[in-house]
């Protein structure tokens, strides 16, 4: 299965934002006010051991471990250059199986939310290309060197 690619998405989700909008005008004669918007990404990683999780993220240097399951969640705030709050990016760090029970993985769970600046279509736009950088970067920074280099990741 092909990784689904951030613009093709985007341009889906402006064509939908763009019909509600248009709904909201004729149905009710008032126009859309976004006050609320979030990217995520989730990553499914395998893993032939639990205990390879300091193989995978930077954050856990626990390969001595025995793991058998492991659930992590922490949020951080998300500040402008004005050092003003606008987001949150929350983590999900989870062991699961793969969905034919066969296999071990670790999914990560990445959101970013909060409020755009503008509550129009174009302001939630730009909150969400802000909010994939944000993940993107996030990611680089919590998976190893190892990591990229088993998925062939290019800087």
């Amino acid at each position: 299965m092909a990784y689904p690619r951030f613009e093709p998405i985007e341009q889906m989700y402006l064509c939908n934002l763009e019909k509600i909008r248009d709904f909201f005008r004729r149905r009710f004669s008032h126009e859309l006010e976004i006050t609320q918007a979030e990217i995520g990404y989730v990553n499914l990683i395998r893993v032939d051991d639990f205990s390879e999780i300091g193989k995978w993220f930077s954050i856990w240097k626990a390969s001595q471990l025995n793991i058998e399951g492991l659930t992590t969640t922490f949020m951080e705030v998300v500040k402008d250059n004005d050092q003003r709050a606008i987001a949150r990016l929350h983590h999900i760090l989870q062991s699961v199986l793969t969905i034919d029970g066969k296999h071990k993985a670790y999914k990560l769970e990445l959101t970013f939310r909060g409020l755009p600046k503008d509550k129009s279509i174009d302001g939630t736009i730009e909150f969400i290309r802000k909010g994939r950088e944000k993940i993107v970067t996030r990611f680089t920074e919590l998976t190893t060197d190892y990591a990229h280099q088993a998925w062939e990741r290019l800087k």
